[in-house]
């Protein structure tokens, strides 16, 4: 049983951005266990990938006061994805950053979502939490994911690519493009 963590609750005009419940479980374990979805990382994740993530973004809620939200559509209550800040924890020129990410499950692809999700959380993470800068970094082949940074504002640090320690670095998903956006 995971011990979740609150999260304030954040709307957009289709979306809410909520804290997790244990009705979320099943469907992001489906989510990051379909390989269409999880292409552009290193491989799909198991049920206990999926849990020990959670566990970890509760924890980081619980330390920063932010950390990753479940995504549902406002009009059925579907769980639908996740987006949120995290900081970086791995080792690089930007440790310590927070970084935003998002998710959204495949049925629900091409319509926006991510786009608002992501746009919602770093409007609030700047804003409300009143950080100065936010990071989000994927592959140079992740192009789905950095239109979405595009899309909501991030430049990219033309210099700012990196080698993800976390990843083989003779890896097809090397190098990492590194967006940000500041207050």
């Amino acid at each position: 049983m995971i011990d979740f963590a609150p999260l304030p609750r954040l709307e957009t005009e289709r979306l809410v951005l909520r804290g997790w419940q244990e009705s979320d479980i099943a469907p992001y374990v489906a989510m990051n266990a379909d390989p269409e979805v999880m292409r552009f990382f290193e491989t799909p994740l198991s049920r206990a990938d999926t849990e020990k993530a959670l566990t970890w973004y509760q924890s980081g809620i619980r330390t920063t006061g932010f950390g990753r939200h479940a995504v549902e559509l406002k009009a059925t209550g579907e769980f639908i994805g996740m987006t949120g800040l995290i900081a970086v924890d791995f080792e690089c020129d930007f440790t310590g950053a927070v970084e935003a990410g998002w998710r959204i499950a495949r049925p629900h692809w091409r319509q926006g979502y991510a786009k608002e999700a992501a746009a919602e959380v770093v409007r609030w993470g700047l804003e409300d939490k009143g950080l100065d800068a936010i990071i989000a970094f994927a592959s140079t082949h992740n192009r789905p994911s950095i239109g979405v940074m595009q899309s909501i504002g991030m430049v990219r640090d033309e210099n700012g690519d990196f080698v993800h320690p976390a990843i083989p670095a003779d890896h097809a998903l090397q190098p990492m493009e590194a967006w940000w956006i500041r207050r």
